[in-house]
């Protein structure tokens, strides 16, 4: 009768322990789909665009068509071209948006950041650009720095510099096609109207030297 009870209360045990296991599958398994959904979902929603066309038919082209427009507002704040004539036979360089959605920590959507580069591979050697050469600093420097500094208990401050390009100024003569989107018409003559960099624009041949 003992031997029938503890193999009875065995039995039962064992029962228990495999609703428990079951459970906990189950639960673990919830939350696999819960997370594994979120991030599905959120990668559908990081747009990946090559084109202004692709920007502007998206369920994001206001949010797209701002960004635009505050990236041009900061780049003319800062001087970065003028317009001028240009004659037909000028090598005037054409130009480009990228599109990039920043991310929080959570993977969620921090902002819609637009930016509008040159097209450096249309660029000739001693017409638009001479030196490209610039010095960089290894990863070995970093960890000395960062030894150095543990070693002698300071600290590190970082800063995020904005418009780091384009506050580099240019020694060569560069010409640049107006953004199509945003493009200034002159009424005054039948020459087109072209930017004239100052300053330097993402993708320049000689932007990391100039800067």
């Amino acid at each position: 009768s003992n031997a029938s009870n503890e193999q009875n209360a065995r039995n039962s045990s064992n029962v228990q322990n495999s609703q428990a296991r079951n459970l906990s599958n189950s639960l673990q398994n919830d939350e696999f789909e819960n997370e594994l959904t979120f991030i599905i979902e959120n990668h559908e929603n990081h747009e990946n665009l090559k084109t202004y066309k692709q920007a502007m038919t998206s369920s994001n082209a206001i949010k797209w068509n701002t960004a635009m427009k505050k990236k041009l507002k900061d780049l003319i704040n800062q001087n970065t071209w003028s317009l001028v004539e240009s004659s037909l036979n000028a090598n005037v360089l054409r130009s480009r948006w990228i599109y990039k959605i920043k991310l929080n920590i959570d993977d969620s959507i921090s902002r819609y950041k637009a930016r509008w580069i040159a097209k450096e591979f249309l660029q000739k050697y001693d017409i638009n650009f001479m030196k490209t050469f610039s010095n960089i600093v290894k990863s070995m420097i970093f960890r000395a720095f960062f030894a150095l500094t543990a070693h002698l208990n300071l600290k590190i401050q970082q800063w995020n510099v904005k418009f780091v390009f384009s506050n580099a100024s240019l020694n060569e003569i560069i010409y640049l096609k107006q953004s199509i989107e945003y493009k200034q018409k002159n009424n005054n003559s039948k020459l087109r109207l072209v930017c004239l960099l100052h300053k330097a624009l993402y993708k320049l041949k000689q932007i990391a030297r100039q800067f």
